[in-house]
């Protein structure tokens, strides 16, 4: 009866074997296993590394996912611009590489959103204080001194902060499930009516590219509007919003006046969901602010 062979110790002098010295070696693909031929995988299209991610190639990489003409996120922004729905309907229908994701478009339109917010935050706090010192009978002054002694601050900045709050939740979460939820399932449901029978998942591809589209116009133009015509800014928004609908309409639905009044209707509903929700969230956080307080 023989023994087992006792393992033999690695001599000190041989280097260890680090998981990053496995990058490029092999001849499978790292993401799939499917044989590696070429620069990219034949089944899921994982890119293969030929040697280590240095910091210069990692920013060409992501350079060129921002400015690609042909393919990311500068390609998606120029031809959501000029072709809206064609962009969904490429999408639903298959073609999906050129373009960004729509979960990923519309977080970019909400993120402008939300740098326009805090943009104009001082502006947003001086137009609420110039309007609640405009309404001198929204409360007397016993009921305003005592509730001001709760909040510790004025009411105008008070509301201001909680309104400001708001709008920061409602493009963090609430035009995604307020906004771009509503308008899938009311263009799903509305067009049956029209003869197009879409899945709630292609109206939703569509919602979520043209509500992206829609923030992401209205954050730059609101701070094009307070600078000039501020008066302007609130018709502005809602004119865009429309235009934007009726052009992204063209390219995914049908042409006939039916079929684009189900969109506008869908997108009517959907708008007033939206700023319902913007204002009970307001609403609801002044109340839970105040009670706190007590």
């Amino acid at each position: 009866m023989t023994s087992n062979p006792e393992p033999q110790p690695v001599p000190s002098d041989v280097p260890q074997l680090h998981w990053f010295d496995e990058i490029g070696e092999g001849d499978s693909c790292r993401n799939c296993g499917a044989p590696q031929a070429g620069t990219y995988c034949q089944a899921c299209g994982q890119k293969h590394l030929r040697q280590r991610l240095h910091f210069g190639e990692w920013v060409r990489a992501c350079f060129s996912q921002v400015t690609n003409l042909d393919r990311g996120l500068l390609f998606t922004l120029v031809q959501m611009l000029w072709r809206p729905g064609a962009v969904a309907r490429d999408f639903v229908s298959g073609k999906q590489r050129p373009y960004v994701n729509p979960l990923a478009y519309f977080f970019l339109g909400a993120g402008l959103q939300l740098v326009t917010v805090w943009l104009l935050e001082d502006y947003i706090r001086a137009e609420m204080r110039s309007g609640f010192e405009g309404n001198p009978g929204f409360a007397n002054a016993a009921q305003l001194e005592n509730l001001e002694r709760l909040l510790g601050e004025d009411f105008p900045s008070a509301y201001a902060s909680t309104y400001l709050t708001s709008l920061r939740q409602a493009y963090s979460y609430a035009a995604l499930l307020f906004y771009c939820f509503p308008f899938a399932i009311c263009l799903a449901w509305f067009h049956r009516l029209s003869g197009e029978r879409f899945w709630l998942g292609e109206t939703m591809v569509f919602s979520l590219y043209t509500v992206g589209q829609m923030l992401v116009a209205t954050a730059i133009a609101t701070v094009i509007a307070v600078e000039t015509f501020p008066q302007i800014q609130v018709f502005l928004g809602l004119g865009l919003y429309g235009v934007i609908a009726i052009q992204a309409h063209r390219g995914f639905f049908t042409k006939g006046w039916m079929s684009l009044l189900m969109t506008l209707v869908s997108l009517f509903i959907s708008v007033g969901i939206f700023f319902t929700s913007i204002v009970s969230i307001a609403i609801i956080s002044f109340v839970i602010r105040i009670l706190i307080s007590k």
